[in-house]
């Protein structure tokens, strides 16, 4: 995988982790979103090393647990992982019945978008209520990314979660559409994937800004 834009997978940044993060403007300007990037691991990694040992594991939180248990492929290993057992499970054995036991939304969220990522089927971030947008955007944008394709973007109906979608599928700004304000988020967004400074410069003040700090980390 394209190691460009692993930019601190535990926070699934662009700017908040695990889906959009809508900021208001002043006046009656309408919400803004700021999108996730997308990762090129699913976001529970298996970011363990094959070094890492289940008594490391111990210090370290059900993360690593989980990562050790998919690693190994040992779905008993999964027992240690915390609230993140269900995921585990359902990512081993590839059962996203495992996701429907979560009654939690951001964890079952979690897990569709763990095990499409994992299984490069972009089906279930389809299991994402729409409702949860943020989320379910963000589980689709990571497929556009990972299958290097576009029509995992068709069912996403907002305009600019849409526009960055395709952006991302093609790596390319030429993909960004809408008014002025939406064009420069998604171009700010490929220049963040890219980790590309020379990009952020050719934004407006605002975006600018932003896609620099993100990019200092």
């Amino acid at each position: 995988m394209d190691k460009r834009i692993i930019v601190v997978s535990a926070l699934f940044l662009l700017l908040i982790a695990f889906g959009c993060v809508q900021t208001q403007k002043k006046g009656n300007a309408p919400n803004k979103i700021i999108p996730a990037l997308p990762n090129a691991t699913p976001s529970i990694s298996p970011s363990a090393s094959p070094n890492v040992s289940v008594d490391m594991c111990k210090s370290m939180g059900s993360d690593c647990y989980e990562s050790e248990a998919i690693n190994k492929s040992d779905v008993e290993l999964c027992k240690n992982a915390g609230e993140f057992e269900n995921e585990c499970r359902a990512i081993i054995s590839k059962n996203e019945s495992f996701c429907k036991k979560y009654e939690n939304e951001s964890l079952r969220d979690r897990c569709y978008s763990s095990l499409a990522k994992k299984t490069n089927n972009g089906n279930y971030c389809l299991k994402i209520p729409p409702a949860d947008r943020a989320n379910r955007a963000d589980c689709l944008w990571n497929m556009a990314y990972q299958l290097k394709e576009d029509k995992v973007c068709n069912v996403i109906t907002e305009n600019l979660s849409k526009s960055i979608c395709e952006a991302i599928a093609h790596n390319s700004s030429e993909y960004c559409a809408g008014n002025e304000s939406e064009k420069q988020t998604c171009m700010e967004t490929i220049a963040i994937v890219n980790k590309d400074k020379k990009m952020c410069e050719n934004l407006d003040e605002l975006h600018k800004i932003e896609c620099e700090a993100v990019l200092r980390g």
